[in-house]
């Protein structure tokens, strides 16, 4: 290959110059009319608006019966019951349950879409995927987020699906609770027949007298008034720990653990951003009309017939 036939390969910055020079008036035109499509259709999309707020699951005390009499090492322990709070279930569990469309009810779904055709796969699938429930790493919470034309719709949207995770919660807290009454229920009834036990006990005469006959029975019913005072002491003070149990904060249902917020600021469309890229896509598409012409340009330059010197 010759110098000459490298140096007609190459293209100098005069090439540039000219093939520019040449093909401004396409390129301004181009990059100008895919700008204004772009700005056009960034003016024609609907405003979103953003709001975001953190779920905790619903709080629960569960009850463990020990056989363990002298295990009071747990400040929630009586003589035979062990009482662990906690959530109700894990909240990577219900972030996974909220991935699923089938979580929520059709009205949720209504609130938060504003659509007819909710039986639509695309449509439940596309609202998930706009509520976006998640566990931020070291989280104790839920996070959802959700976009609407208004920052009250997206408000109200989250609402509605904290009222769909409050439903499922109270079905799994319920049996939790029901144990929690039934022991109540019959910490009472032994309650109400020891206190007539000691009261009758307390109606009775007791002699410490050595040389009575009935000193014996004396000791033993006053053995038996003491037991039973201690036992009803002990009574009162489990039924009233499990009526606190029972209210909150050791039973709680599902909530926010922060309010939801919205900005009111639009977080869509992105008008700049979409016009910045028509602009870039509208120069890319002058370069290319551009190169394609010079390119025709060139073929047909080189396919003309060359007039032969002697033809004359």
């Amino acid at each position: 290959m010759s110098v000459q036939d490298i140096s007609d390969d190459e293209i100098s910055l005069l090439d540039i110059y000219e093939f520019l020079k040449e093909g401004w008036v396409t390129l301004l035109a181009t990059t100008v009319l895919v700008g204004a499509i772009g700005a056009g259709v960034s003016f024609t999309l609907p405003e979103k608006y953003l709001a975001e707020a953190k779920i905790q699951p619903a709080q629960v005390p569960k009850i463990f019966f020990n056989n363990n009499n002298n295990n009071n090492n747990n400040n929630n322990n009586n003589s035979n019951i062990n009482i662990n709070i906690n959530d109700i279930e894990g909240v990577n569990i219900l972030a996974e349950k909220m991935q699923n469309p089938n979580y929520y009810s059709s009205q949720t779904l209504t609130i938060c879409q504003h659509k007819n055709n909710l039986n639509s796969q695309f449509n439940l699938e596309g609202f998930v995927k706009n509520l976006k429930p998640r566990v931020e790493k070291n989280s104790s919470f839920v996070t959802i987020s959700y976009r609407s034309d208004s920052p009250a719709k997206s408000i109200a949207c989250l609402d509605a699906v904290l009222s769909d995770v409050k439903a499922e919660h109270n079905k799994l807290i319920l049996p939790f609770l029901q144990e929690i009454r039934s022991t109540i229920t019959n910490n009472k009834e032994q309650l109400k027949s020891a206190e007539e036990l000691f009261t009758q006990l307390s109606r009775r005469p007791v002699s410490f007298d050595f040389k009575d006959n009935t000193f014996s029975a004396s000791q033993l019913l006053l053995a038996t008034f003491l037991s039973k005072q201690t036992e009803i002491a002990e009574l009162k003070k489990s039924i009233n720990r499990a009526e606190v149990l029972l209210a909150e904060p050791s039973t709680r249902p599902a909530s926010f653990a922060t309010a939801p917020y919205s900005s009111g600021l639009k977080v869509e469309p992105k008008r700049l951003l979409i016009i910045t890229i028509s602009l870039l896509a509208g120069g890319f598409l002058g370069l290319l009309l551009l190169f394609l012409k010079t390119t025709l340009k060139k073929i047909k330059s080189q396919s003309a017939p060359v007039a032969s010197p002697l033809a004359n």
